[in-house]
């Protein structure tokens, strides 16, 4: 390639080797890319958000493509370290031909994404539906807006607010240590004898104060702190209904500290076949003890197990997910 004006004299602006040159999908271009914008990246789930996103931007994928990103990447890299090793027993003096086998070999090795949870990602980066389906679920949810039972046997459409914001909540007052004594006064400013009052969605909070919700070696790592439901605290020994009928899917007691206690995930089925679940979170652990998976959640409004003092309930229009990927909130 050369550049310069049409009466100068000309220069070499740059090479393009045809040597690697195959009719091959498109996907796979940006795949190649992909495998190595990661290579030990500090945040190689952002980076490979943003350069996806971007691709999209100016070259819109399809979902089936976007799907196809993370196992192509990952073939990538091992097509590379393999090639680079049979290249190093016939030109042994020549280092270039290994110059990212180690890089590949320690985020094949070491890195821990979770595929599924990398699909959906990558997918609302790109503005689509997390999952197939997705878009049909919440159409024929939004269509059956008022026919399901109230989640709390009470109609909430009046519930007060409270906010645990940042700027409107002193809890924790250490952002970095929540003990279980202080978990438990969480939001008693806003109690009123009993009546249930609920949390805002989206909110940023500080009560992430767990390794859990960090992702990275220090305590203020890209943490998260912002919170992804609304919450409705209510006394304990509050019952919770299913909004309806489903199948358990998963009933655990999470005994973590600050985890959720019981957690009951139901599937549900659309009339059109498109699956989804609904989560129920900080419930009496005795659910365990109650119910287990296949077990069928029957009639609408049929009653779950009994809960403690805060509610979480969630909609999950997932189909791939594992249940412990599902309520992760990343």
């Amino acid at each position: 390639m050369v550049a310069g004006e049409l009466t100068a004299p000309r220069r070499v602006s740059g090479l393009i080797d045809l040597g690697d040159m195959c009719a091959a999908p498109r996907i796979c271009d940006l795949a190649i890319a992909a495998a190595y914008i990661v290579l030990d990246h500090p945040d190689p789930e952002a980076a490979l958000a943003a350069l996806v996103a971007g691709y999209h931007s100016a070259y819109p994928l399809t979902p089936q493509e976007v799907d196809l990103i993370w196992p192509l990447l990952r073939m990538r890299l091992a097509v590379s370290v393999v090639n680079s090793t049979l290249m190093a027993i016939e030109t042994p003096d020549d280092p270039y031909v290994t110059i990212s086998q180690a890089p590949a070999w320690r985020f094949l090795e070491g890195t821990q994404i979770h595929p599924g949870l990398l699909k959906a990602r990558l997918r609302a980066a790109c503005d689509m539906p997390v999952v197939a389906g997705a878009d049909r679920v919440m159409a024929w949810l939004d269509a059956e807006r008022g026919n399901f039972a109230p989640l709390m046997g009470a109609d909430l459409t009046d519930a007060p607010m409270g906010s645990l914001s940042v700027e409107n909540s002193t809890w924790p007052q250490n952002p970095l240590d929540m003990p279980l004594a202080e978990a438990a006064r969480v939001g008693e400013e806003f109690e009123d004898a009993g009546r249930i009052w609920l949390g805002y969605y989206h909110e940023p909070r500080l009560i992430y104060a767990e390794p859990a919700f960090r992702k990275g070696p220090y305590k203020a790592s890209d943490r998260r702190t912002v919170h992804l439901a609304v919450d409705a605290f209510a006394p304990a020994a509050t019952p919770m209904f299913a909004p309806l009928a489903g199948e358990v899917f998963v009933v655990e007691n999470r005994t973590g500290h600050l985890d959720y206690g019981g957690v009951i995930i139901l599937r549900h089925e659309t009339p059109a076949g498109d699956v989804f679940y609904t989560l129920y979170g900080h419930l009496d652990p005795e659910c365990c003890d109650r119910l287990q998976p296949g077990d069928r959640i029957g009639e609408r409004g049929r009653v779950l197990p009994v809960g403690g003092c805060q509610h979480e309930w969630r909609l999950g229009a997932a189909c791939a997910f594992s249940a412990v990927a599902l309520d992760r909130g990343h």
